[in-house]
């Protein structure tokens, strides 16, 4: 990256370039070669390296469409080519080179266009062990570098030559870059010292060994011309200290240095040390004396200023020389002294430059991120726009559905049958308003997991019913388990919502009808999924159309749906993978367009064995004996949902006593009332909730049961204490279920 030599137009490319990206042949027009698509905006300008990749069909790259790079990319090629300061990008995981015209023109033909889109690694290996660690260290993230007259090698019209540069590293930051950076954007400058004829100088203090014997003046003599000429030649000032006398010999040049007239004589304690800057003093004072140490003979290496004695200038000088010994004893001190004015002012330019190009790279990055947290929270309400209209609109038909129910059934000319086919639609909409509830309140995260150690086999075959509701007369569900299958820790009335979405988008990707197959196995040490230990491999496939892979991406995400307005609320896999998530498993899916999904759980193994099924899955029926079942108090706020809950108790042959409140149920407790069961709303008015008052009844009367029912408890009832007689009924419930909770908790 880092070569200057001016370079003619690159004429066609060399078997170097067969393999860049822009080598296609092209005749004096940069821009012959048609490109695929209009050019976006920042890719105007930067005269041949532009044209060069405006003209390029980008479609078949690793980046794709221009239209299509990353942001930060784009403000990067839009700084450098738009500038005529050489610069150059390095991007991605392979470093893919860019660079503008500016730089264009020092490289030469051997270099471009073969260096474009290329790796940085394969066009820079001559010199990657010297700025691959530089380049690693910013795009790690370790801040930027800067370099002074760092000595690169390069291979130029066929010879080599050592080049001098000073250049800056600095980050492309891109967020979605695990390590926050993305690129690195250099900003460079040539200061390689040259003759008149454009040539590389090398610097030459000694002509002959003069540490190893004493020179005679004959030599000495030679030796002084012979560098005089060179130095002449090469604009570097000449200098001769002689240590003993302290006599300073300066041509006209180095006077000048110094802001000194050409015929003044001068000498180090009256000229050389006053016209240093203050603030070098020491540190040239220091190298210098380390050159005059016979046990070190060190190279008198030194930048410095000066402040110009007679006309106050200040000025950069670069200082170089050695001692000329006699045994032990320095005699004299022979060196060159170059004038680097103009190159510090370019440094310095150059740094300044740098800062600027960071600051507007940075202020690019901060409007850019506005504008996404902008898009952010425009997507936020746009989400929340679609759910509310599609949980609306999912409601409103529930609403319709039963309403309109109610208003025929109130009709005395409706004949047995159709009541009988009035009440069932108005029993499925109930059932799938509660399903749509509980899928808001799990995405939510408001209602907390009750795990406890379930058999998948009986689980799933006791839902064989409510699968037969949900789905078409042409869809079948087969079921395959593994003989021996170990019970898992999870909710079984989450995994019932899971099993019911997953088995309604199978029916939904079958239009034609199908089978389901829900199929689980015994599995150890599942690596893909990122976890060890014992799962169940729980999975529900169907061979319906399938998704895309851009489908695939998005399926988790909150409110996503390809379904119509009114079919689906985009909320039934981003359920599936947050119940997956919360039983300690994990979740995946595969599917291909036409060849159909399968979705499969992975769910931790319980230690303990299963409990029995819930007897609500049971399909044979619990009928109640000719007793009496005992005495309730009902406790509940609501006086329609308490007067019905009281018609429920009646017709199941309970005696009903009523409290609106913990506080009323509590003083009807007081007067030892014999009470069998107590079943009361968790939420209701008042200090104490339906919690508390479980809890005060455990305390009261241990041998009590209670039930709690409740539509949306929160994290409240997972701080239900397992020691308590308590069973939970979510609401909405009907007759058959509430009979079924209370010969549960009375052990019937």
């Amino acid at each position: 990256m880092l070569y200057a030599v001016p370079a003619a137009l690159y004429p066609g490319p060399s078997a170097e370039d067969k393999n860049c990206p822009m080598s296609a042949p092209r005749s004096s027009t940069s821009a012959a070669v048609p490109s695929a698509s209009p050019a976006p905006a920042f890719l105007q300008g930067g005269g041949e390296v532009g044209a060069l990749m405006r003209a390029h069909d980008w479609r078949s790259s690793s980046l794709g469409q221009p239209s299509l790079w990353p942001a930060p990319l784009q403000t990067a090629l839009g700084v450098i080519l738009n500038t005529g300061h050489p610069m150059y990008v390095w991007w991605g995981r392979e470093l893919l080179c860019f660079y503008n015209d500016a730089y264009r023109q020092s490289i030469g033909p051997e270099r471009h266009p073969g260096s474009l889109g290329r790796p940085g690694r394969e066009v820079r290996e001559a010199i990657w062990d010297i700025i691959g660690p530089q380049i690693d260290q910013v795009m790690s993230g370790g801040g930027a570098t800067w370099h002074e007259n760092a000595l690169l090698p390069i291979t130029r019209n066929g010879r080599r030559e050592e080049l001098q540069w000073t250049y800056s590293c600095s980050p492309i930051v891109d967020p979605a870059s695990p390590t926050g950076v993305a690129g690195v954007l250099m900003v460079c400058a040539e200061t390689t010292a040259r003759g008149s004829d454009g040539a590389v100088n090398g610097i030459i203090v000694e002509g002959v060994d003069v540490t190893s014997r004493t020179l005679s003046d004959a030599e000495r003599r030679d030796s002084e011309e012979q560098l005089r000429l060179a130095t002449e030649a090469a604009e570097v000032g000449l200098w001769d200290v002689d240590v003993e006398s302290d006599r300073l010999f300066w041509p006209p040049r180095v006077k000048a240095m110094f802001g000194i007239s050409a015929d003044r004589a001068v000498s180090m304690r009256d000229d050389f040390y006053p016209c240093l800057h203050p603030d070098d003093r020491d540190r040239v004072s220091e190298a210098f004396a380390a050159a005059l140490d016979p046990r070190r003979r060190a190279l008198y290496d030194v930048e410095y200023r000066t402040i110009g004695k007679e006309d106050g200038v200040i000025r950069w000088v670069a200082a170089k020389g050695r001692g000329v010994y006699e045994g032990d004893r320095c005699r004299r001190v022979i060196g060159t002294a170059i004038d680097i004015t103009p190159r510090k002012a370019a440094e310095a330019e150059l740094q300044i430059l740098n800062e600027r190009l960071e600051q507007r790279v940075s202020e690019i990055l901060a409007e850019k991120q506005a504008a996404e947290a902008h898009m952010r929270q425009a997507q936020k309400l746009e989400a929340l726009g679609q759910l509310t209209g599609g949980v609306a609109h999912d409601f409103n038909n529930l609403l319709m559905i039963i309403k309109g129910g109610l208003s025929l059934l109130r009709r005395p000319q409706v004949e047995a049958e159709r009541r009988h086919k009035v009440l069932s639609s108005m029993e499925q909409a109930v059932d799938r308003g509660a399903t749509l509830s509980r899928q808001l309140l799990a995405f939510a995260r408001r209602q907390p997991l009750r795990a406890e150690s379930v058999d998948l086999r009986l689980h799933i075959e006791g839902m064989r019913e409510l699968l037969d509701r949900s789905l078409r007369g042409d869809v079948q569900v087969r079921t395959e388990f593994e003989p021996c299958l170990w019970p898992v820790e999870i909710d079984p009335a989450q995994l019932e919502l899971v099993i019911l979405n997953l088995c309604v988008n199978a029916r939904d990707a079958m239009p034609n009808g199908g089978v389901i197959t829900i199929e689980a196995k015994n599995r150890s040490a599942m690596p893909h999924a990122g976890a060890t230990g014992e799962f169940v491999a729980l999975s529900v496939a169907d061979p319906g159309t399938g998704m895309s892979p851009e489908v695939l991406e998005h399926v988790f995400e909150p409110f996503y749906t390809t379904k119509e307005i009114g079919k689906g609320s985009g909320l039934g896999l981003p359920q599936v993978h947050g119940f997956a998530q919360q039983s300690g498993g994990s979740v995946r899916i595969e599917s291909k367009v036409g060849e159909g999904t399968k979705v499969t759980l992975l769910l931790p193994r319980a230690q303990s064995a299963a409990v029995p099924v819930s007897a609500a899955l049971l399909p044979q029926s619990a009928a109640r004996g000719a007793e009496s079942m005992g005495s309730v108090l009902l406790v509940e706020d609501d006086n329609e949902v308490a007067a019905l809950v009281s018609e429920m108790l009646r017709e199941l042959g309970y005696r009903i006593t009523r409290a609106a409140s913990a506080q009323a149920a509590l003083g009807a407790l007081a007067n030892d009332r014999e009470i069998d069961i107590v079943l009361s709303d968790v939420m209701m008015p008042g200090e104490k909730n339906g919690l508390d008052l479980a809890a005060e009844v455990t305390r009261r009367r241990p041998n009590l049961k209670v039930v709690l029912t409740t539509g949306y408890a929160g994290g409240a009832i997972s701080s239900v204490d397992k020691d308590m007689q308590v069973h939970v009924l979510r609401k909405p419930y009907d007759i058959r279920t509430l009979e079924l909770a209370l010969r549960a908790v009375r052990g019937r």
